[in-house]
């Protein structure tokens, strides 16, 4: 267990910077925060390994995508991809969040931008919004 402590700490393969990570939940979570030690040792005890692995195979699938899908692209495009996202999400975040605020949460856009783009899609009728929230996507043009 040393010897993977010890790569933990003086590693930096997965995140550079472990401060900077920021997760948000969008439905209620409960959590428990534990030193890295306790964690290690409980998943030695109960060789959890495997399951880790797992974990880590998943966030590693989904930052791929992530960085496919939102890097390298117009503003335009960045859009559209999170309009999609947004319509795939459970019907409780379409509900609650409006699609500016999700755009916004995840890309530096400005506010002005985001909000003159989605005014312009709604207006042409490609997406439908009403007070904010995203209701339906019909067809999104190919360039804006």
């Amino acid at each position: 267990m040393e010897m993977i402590k010890q790569y933990i700490k003086n590693q930096s393969l997965l995140m550079s910077d472990p401060s900077n990570v920021i997760i948000q939940s969008t439905t209620p979570i409960e959590y428990l925060y534990l030193p890295l030690d306790v964690i290690l040792e409980h998943v030695d005890e109960h060789d959890l390994w495997k399951s880790i692995s797992y974990f880590l195979m998943h966030v590693t699938y989904r930052f791929n995508e992530y960085v496919k899908t939102n890097s390298g692209i117009s503003t335009y495009q960045l859009i559209c991809n999170l309009l999609m996202a947004l319509n795939e999400e459970d019907f409780e975040t379409r509900a609650t969040v409006s699609a500016a605020k999700y755009i916004l949460d995840r890309t530096p856009m400005s506010r002005c931008g985001v909000m003159k783009m989605l005014s312009s899609l709604n207006k042409g009728g490609y997406i439908v919004i009403k007070r904010g929230l995203l209701i339906r996507i019909n067809k999104l043009p190919e360039q804006y």
